[in-house]
């Protein structure tokens, strides 16, 4: 059961019942409800119907292109008790010392360091992978993705599929531990050559080191990511179509999954098509798209410049 700072809150007296809230939410912690209005109609609108699903990420808040939903704070929420999250590097170490002298004069630490992010906010064009130390294997990640491109099991780190995965930034904005960076690992230095302690001394010397040798090479925390810009863009003409770009778009999928119409034609990796016959021009996909490739013109679609 999730335990999130924060829970969604439907206002039902605005909700217009796009069910987009329903079909982005990694957890399917929303469900349809059939009320009946004063008079004697049924209406089909959005309902938080799992709460002990919900993680606190806030994506229905963003999709939600008439902003009635606010989270808002769990009353049920039990703050976690601290711990201290292990390092492999640390671990290593240790081993290292206590193995004795003869890994000391081999003058390599091993096991991973903390990742470094290059950017403190998510970069489309950079790589996204998985820090495997601090990855608790909550799946969230994984069930946010809409490529379908991490795997692991539960409880162990993740990893992602780098042929699948097209960048769209999700697992980045669910991660609640710091687990998904972007950029290169910082090398950990090499430790330098111990010579060997005499047999009757080993043993006391290298427990004397373990602390020691496992504060040095205990790894860094990740940088904190910043939350993402959102795109700024004129407000939506509805005289006009709303098209989207080939070439900018990155076929994430998140325009097609918020269409309250289902007008949109969509692939992973593929630029998406609107289907401008059936589209009601809301502007929800004008909204949730965050590589600024919906535009609003009567200028004709560009030609895909792509392979």
């Amino acid at each position: 059961m999730a335990n999130p700072k924060v829970i969604p809150h439907i206002d039902h007296t605005k909700c217009y019942g796009c069910k987009c809230c329903l079909f982005d939410c990694p957890v399917n912690a929303f469900d349809l409800d059939y009320p009946i209005t004063k008079r004697g109609m049924r209406r089909t609108l959005p309902r938080f119907a799992r709460p002990e699903y919900c993680i606190g990420c806030g994506i229905c808040e963003k999709a939600c292109p008439f902003d009635v939903i606010e989270m808002v704070p769990n009353p049920d929420y039990k703050a976690p008790v601290k711990k201290v999250a292990p390092a492999a590097a640390a671990t290593a170490a240790a081993a290292s010392a206590a193995a004795g002298s003869e890994a000391s004069a081999s003058g390599v630490t091993t096991g991973q360091v903390a990742a470094t992010a290059a950017t403190a906010e998510f970069d489309p064009d950079l790589a996204v992978k998985i820090f495997a130390d601090n990855c608790r294997g909550c799946t969230a990640c994984a069930r946010a993705c809409p490529a379908g491109a991490i795997s692991g099991e539960v409880k162990k780190p993740h990893e992602i599929d780098q042929d699948e995965c097209i960048r769209c930034g999700a697992c980045f904005d669910t991660c609640k531990f710091n687990a998904i960076y972007q950029g290169d690992i910082t090398p950990a230095p090499a430790a330098a050559p111990a010579k060997k302690a005499p047999a009757a001394a080993a043993d006391g010397a290298a427990k004397a080191a373990a602390p020691a040798a496992a504060a040095a090479a205990k790894p860094a925390a990740p940088k904190k990511k910043a939350a993402p810009k959102p795109v700024e863009h004129a407000p939506l003409n509805r005289e006009y179509p709303v098209r989207i770009d080939p070439n900018a778009c990155k076929g994430c999928t998140m325009c097609a999954r918020n269409c309250p119409e289902q007008c949109i034609t969509s692939a992973p990796k593929t630029p998406n098509i609107i289907n401008e016959d059936a589209c009601s021009r809301c502007g929800t996909c004008w909204d949730v798209c965050k590589f600024n490739a919906i535009y609003n013109s009567n200028d004709p679609v560009p030609a895909y410049a792509g392979a």
